[in-house]
């Protein structure tokens, strides 16, 4: 059996995305697909401050064009990466596992990726590798299977990596993507995620679900795999 999960590849995502990645055996990043125009979470999330959520954007070339996921390029406008560095500092100084996990995710944004989606997989692989993700991480792109924009594009992803479940969500996103009948003819088997956001322990007052992932990983260690693991339906 052969658990595959797919997904855009998200900036920074919340803590939904890696109970996800850690439910699979296979993570394929959907990167091939048009890039979301307008406010999307693969260009933006939200962390906690002692004023409530703050959004963190990454700038992105042409925007409201069309274009994919994989050929979106950041654009260099003025210095948003020091203003992230310095709102998850300022959010985060005082959590106590800041100091043990913010060097890798300063590091990712000190390389000045121009790629969007390397950009955003390498921070997601570092969050992964946090949580001792076992999952096998690969990008739809890589898998050279031309997306015709139908809805049987999960179903040969899928079988291209041998899978035999596939891991999907049930919100509108995935639910309007979702073809069980072309998946059931495939002889795979369709799985719902079974997610409840967990409360951990946060800074600055009553808690805020859905942020950040780093929001989990900085005040919570490497206990956060176990608290992912531990929310279910």
């Amino acid at each position: 059996m052969t658990i595959v999960a797919i997904h855009q590849p998200n900036f920074l995502p919340w803590p939904g995305y890696f109970h996800k990645l850690l439910s699979c055996d296979v993570f394929i990043f959907l990167d091939d697909v048009q890039l979301p125009r307008g406010k999307s979470f693969v260009k933006r999330v939200s962390v906690k401050s002692s004023y409530g959520p703050l959004w963190l954007t990454v700038p992105v070339r042409g925007r409201g064009s069309i274009q994919t996921i994989k050929n979106a390029v950041i654009a260099d406008a003025g210095s948003w990466r020091k203003k992230h560095l310095k709102t998850l500092e300022s959010c985060y100084l005082k959590a106590p596992f800041f100091k043990e996990h913010f060097p890798a995710i300063q590091q990712i944004y000190d390389l000045d990726y121009t790629s969007l989606s390397d950009f955003n997989i390498s921070l997601i692989t570092n969050l992964a590798g946090n949580l001792s993700s076992p999952a096998y991480l690969v990008r739809s792109s890589s898998l050279k299977i031309q997306y015709d924009g139908s809805l049987d594009h999960l179903v040969q992803l899928v079988k291209h990596v041998g899978g035999t479940r596939y891991l999907t969500g049930r919100g509108k996103g995935s639910m309007r993507h979702l073809n069980q009948a072309a998946f059931a003819r495939e002889g795979i088997e369709v799985v719902f995620q079974t997610f409840v956001h967990p409360e951990y322990p946060q800074l600055w007052g009553e808690f805020i679900p859905n942020l950040s992932m780093v929001d989990m990983i900085f005040n919570c260690g490497r206990q956060a795999q176990k608290i992912l693991l531990s929310s279910k339906a």
